[in-house]
């Protein structure tokens, strides 16, 4: 299959890792960025006061002309299939004059935010969702209450998140990785109030943390076993972080309704235990107690905690469990984009290089 991708191409980002997951599957793959392709995901520059403006107003810019890449694109080749990687800067009348200009190409449209929420919207999000023959989301609320097709999509579909099946792996880290990042408990996700308070209740009942991410610097010093790296992390410093921590907490981002997250499937794709909040997307990914651990209040979160540090042999069985039971049951990019292949262009071959490696 020929696809022409529209997505955040900056090594690192999800977005890349769903366009090589592509490749992977064998299709020929044309890339266009909505947005500068970075050295790395982990060192975003900080938005210009421009910009900023422009996001509060539901209006960004289009810096890599991607409206105008889109159509020379469609009349230079013909394609079996567009993937938008959300790419706010697409307009309608973009995206209706590439569907006349591309007949017969199915239009997807993924997204792994809440855009049934005002603060993941943009100003044209209904009407360009009208033009997509199919809305991927991985909010299953989304679907179920009919959140997106009251924004005009016409055909919603769902997935749980996936990993990356290169850059989500065991590591085994180096002595100077050990002695830097060591954590009875490691958390990498951006500062919220609530996350706050349930690492200060881990922290003071006597287990060391780490987090690392946006938005935690007035946590520093706060507490003798709280350490804060006020950063985002990618590549081997991801894997490392996880890797040198004894569990890995899954805590959820509350203000997008979230019921799972990107790290509700890394973290034990990492080969490490994984305690998270317990929702019903939590308890379908992973069976309770055997693949991972699941709380409801901090109590039960110092509890969980505590237990499996007190139990080495239980952390590796939950950890190797949790593993399995990504690879067994296809949470990877490759095993999820097939899947959404399929279920949406039966015509297609959607894993032609897996059936030519198994031949």
């Amino acid at each position: 299959m020929k696809l022409l991708y529209v997505g955040n191409l900056t090594p690192g980002s999800r977005s890349e890792q769903r366009r090589r997951a592509f490749v992977r599957l064998g299709h020929d793959v044309d890339a266009l960025p909505y947005c500068a392709t970075l050295s790395s995901y982990a060192e975003r520059p900080r938005p210009s006061l421009a910009d900023r403006v422009r996001h509060r107003l539901g209006r960004p810019s289009d810096p890599m002309d991607v409206n105008g890449q889109l159509l020379r694109a469609l009349c230079a080749a013909r394609y079996d299939a567009v993937w938008v990687d959300k790419a706010p800067p697409l307009l309608p009348r973009t995206l209706q004059r590439a569907k006349e200009l591309s007949a017969g190409t199915i239009f997807h449209f993924h997204s792994e935010d809440n855009h049934a929420l005002p603060h993941n919207q943009w100003a044209w999000i209904s009407p360009c969702f009208a033009q997509y023959d199919v809305v991927w989301t991985t909010k299953k609320h989304n679907v179920e209450r009919g959140e997106l097709a009251a924004l005009g999509a016409r055909d919603v579909r769902f997935h749980f998140q996936s990993f990356d099946p290169l850059d989500h792996r065991p590591l085994q880290p180096d002595p100077f990785e050990r002695d830097h990042l060591f954590a009875d408990a490691g958390f990498i996700g951006t500062f919220e109030a609530e996350r706050a308070r349930s690492l200060l209740a881990l922290a003071d009942a006597g287990v060391f943390v780490r987090v690392f991410g946006n938005g935690w610097k007035p946590l520093v010093g706060q507490h003798a076993l709280l350490v804060v790296h006020p950063h985002e992390v990618s590549g081997r410093e991801y894997l490392a972080a996880m890797a040198c921590s004894s569990v890995q907490l899954g805590f959820l981002r509350k203000q997008n309704l979230d019921e799972h997250t990107s790290r509700s499937v890394e973290i034990p794709a990492c080969g490490v235990p994984l305690v998270a909040e317990r929702t019903g997307d939590h308890l379908a990914l992973f069976e309770e107690g055997k693949e991972a651990l699941f709380f409801d209040g901090d109590r039960e979160l110092v509890a969980s905690v505590q237990d499996l540090l007190a139990h080495p042999e239980r952390r590796r069985a939950l950890a190797i469990a949790g593993r399995e039971r990504c690879l067994e049951s296809g949470y990877d990019h490759d095993a999820m984009l097939a899947r959404c292949l399929a279920a949406t262009m039966p015509d297609v071959d959607p894993a032609p290089a897996l059936a030519e490696h198994a031949a």
